[in-house]
């Protein structure tokens, strides 16, 4: 059967909780309450007794909320992670031209029989990692300063 979010987090939550519940400050106020509640059984009453259970339980909501806080920085952590990476990778992957021309680009010529020509040259080189498969490059149109009578 499906888990449902709320449960795998709350399964999360259980396990950090489990592990702040455990350390070395609330290990302490346990030994206190329990200390204190069995001499509260033989009939004495310590003072620190009004303020031990109160705050084993406000350790114990402390940690419930520190561990709901750890579980979402650990899941938005890989998220940021996994965000970066993934833009890195379309990055590289994605194919970028750089077009440069040597010079103007155009030259222009009249034969021997006064046919006039132009030439054009540029160069086309991928600006990324990505290869370059089946690049095309049409050209509109060619001006020049240049003037032939």
């Amino acid at each position: 059967m499906h888990r449902s979010r709320i449960w795998i987090f709350a399964g999360f939550v259980w396990a950090e909780w489990t592990s702040g519940v455990t350390s070395r400050l609330s290990a302490t106020l346990f030994i206190a309450a329990l200390a204190v509640g069995t001499i509260g059984v033989l009939g004495v009453k310590p003072p620190a007794a009004r303020i031990t259970l109160p705050l084993s339980w406000a350790v114990a909501v402390a940690a419930g909320f520190r561990s709901a806080y750890r579980v979402w920085q650990k899941e938005n952590d890989e998220k940021l992670y996994i965000e970066a990476k993934r833009k890195e990778l379309e990055n590289k992957l994605t194919s970028k031209i750089d077009i440069s021309i040597h010079n103007n680009g155009v030259s222009e010529d009249i034969d021997k029989q006064g046919v006039f020509t132009k030439r054009v040259q540029f160069i086309v080189r991928a600006a990324s990692e990505a290869p370059l498969i089946a690049c095309e490059a049409l050209i509109k149109r060619v001006t020049s300063a240049i003037r032939f009578p």
